[in-house]
């Protein structure tokens, strides 16, 4: 383990139960994240409490991964997929596959609409989902993305 390098974590919401993710931690500010960053869903910050009655309240740490030194050579594509391709799509997810893994890391947005930030693969995988989900409208919306996040659009 190199001390030194940045970390995603993966918190989990003692509030609404939704799992957000903060990129680029350093090592040493690991142990108080859940103590201080709002949830990206619902807003609701940690309650520290120092003793007393009241129990405090905090994220919970679900996942921590080591960011690589270097960018990888793929492309980073936003994708924004309408409220009833998530639920098809999160439907026909295999359990443990990327594409699940995508889908339950988006962050859904107000008017019910999920925004999740991929690398090709991962479009790739969303790609075959909703091919086989039988959802042509999102595979449009996922080429459309890809193709501005490349300047081909």
């Amino acid at each position: 383990m190199v001390w030194g390098n940045n970390w995603t974590a993966a918190l989990r919401c003692y509030s609404c139960g939704a799992t957000f993710t903060v990129e680029e931690v350093a090592f040493d500010k690991l142990n108080g994240l859940s103590m201080v960053v709002p949830c990206a869903s619902c807003g609701a910050r940690p309650v520290v409490t120092a003793g007393g009655g009241e129990r405090s309240r905090l994220h919970q740490l679900v996942e921590l991964n080591e960011e690589p030194e270097e960018t990888a050579a793929g492309v980073r594509v936003v994708v924004r997929l309408k409220p009833e391709w998530y639920e098809r799509l999160g439907a026909r997810a295999c359990r443990g596959s990327q594409a699940e893994w995508c889908l339950k890391h988006c962050a859904p947005r107000g008017g019910g609409e999920y925004v999740l930030e991929c690398d090709d693969e991962e479009l790739a995988a969303l790609a075959a989902l909703a091919d086989a989900s039988r959802c042509p409208e999102a595979i449009r919306a996922m080429r459309e993305a890809y193709l501005a996040a490349i300047g081909a659009a």
